[in-house]
């Protein structure tokens, strides 16, 4: 796109570059921007000096509208303060002096033009390795969703082979919670599959609970029959936290501790505070 008020260097530089280039006049900024759509110019080609708009502010409108859009700006000679704006403001790809030499503006609409279509390409590829990220990540989140909701079934498949009454109810709540866990896995996963960020809301709790409740939830697992768990709490002030998120940590580190430890082996679980901070610390005495 090529833009002058004057009709004579308008239509001069029209026929220069019309034989390598599609080309779109226009009169005025105005004339300018109601023709221009992102994505449909390589160039645009700007006077400075126009009735309304002057050509800075019609390609920082440009730059605004389409990055990729390469800018070049005519100025007469002796403008080297509009000259510095419009590079700070419309970031342009060149300037030319006016009149211009018609071998020297064919090479920079060229350059112009070749920059434009990397660009374009760039910010292709781009959005193409930004998609992919996109899915691998869910993939991966796929993944860790799929190893928490096995840490849940835990609880919930051994409610069935309870038998004493008075460990059905404890075993009923735990089964419960552990319902109202998945549930929020699930509605979280459906939320990052529509592209949906999910949120989640930060309570005061108490961190020791948490604790020893991500620990009960493990009881009924293999690898906590065979191996010696202790849990030391002292007095710690609660923290904002998002709960859920926060067990799904504690159960997935205290599961490998146990895993690790192995039959016969040790799992040390300590809530402290330390330097005005909650810290939770799990330890085993497995090969690492």
């Amino acid at each position: 796109m090529i833009v002058d008020d004057e009709r004579v260097a308008l239509t001069t530089m029209a026929m220069i570059l019309g034989a390598e280039h599609q080309v779109v006049k226009a009169a005025s900024a105005g004339e300018a921007l109601s023709a221009f759509r992102p994505g449909e110019f390589a160039v645009v080609i700007s006077d400075l000096k126009m009735p309304g708009r002057s050509g800075i502010e019609l390609l920082e409108e440009i730059a605004k509208l389409d990055s990729s859009c390469a800018r070049i700006l005519l100025t007469g000679y002796g403008h080297r303060e509009s000259i510095i704006d419009a590079v700070n403001r419309a970031r342009i790809f060149m300037y030319l002096d006016k009149p211009c030499d018609p071998g020297t503006l064919q090479f920079a609409v060229r350059r112009a033009a070749e920059l434009s279509i990397l660009e374009a390409q760039r910010r292709q590829l781009t959005e193409r390795l930004d998609a992919m990220e996109k899915i691998a990540g869910v993939g991966r989140f796929a993944a860790s969703v799929a190893h928490d909701i096995k840490n849940y079934l835990v609880p919930i498949f051994a409610v069935a082979d309870e038998r004493d009454p008075e460990e059905m109810a404890e075993a009923l709540t735990t089964a419960k919670r552990a319902s109202e866990a998945i549930l929020a896995l699930v509605t979280e996963m459906q939320a990052l599959a529509k592209g949906v960020r999910p949120t989640y809301r930060l309570r005061a709790e108490s961190i020791v609970e948490i604790t020893r409740e991500a620990a009960e939830w493990l009881k009924r697992s293999p690898a906590y029959a065979q191996t010696a768990l202790s849990i030391e709490a002292s007095e710690v002030p609660d923290v904002l936290v998002a709960e859920g998120r926060m067990r799904r940590v504690l159960i997935n580190l205290i599961k490998n501790a146990l895993e690790a430890a192995g039959p016969g082996g040790r799992v040390a679980i300590e809530v402290a505070r330390k330097l005005g901070d909650a810290v939770v610390t799990i330890g085993d005495d497995g090969p690492g």
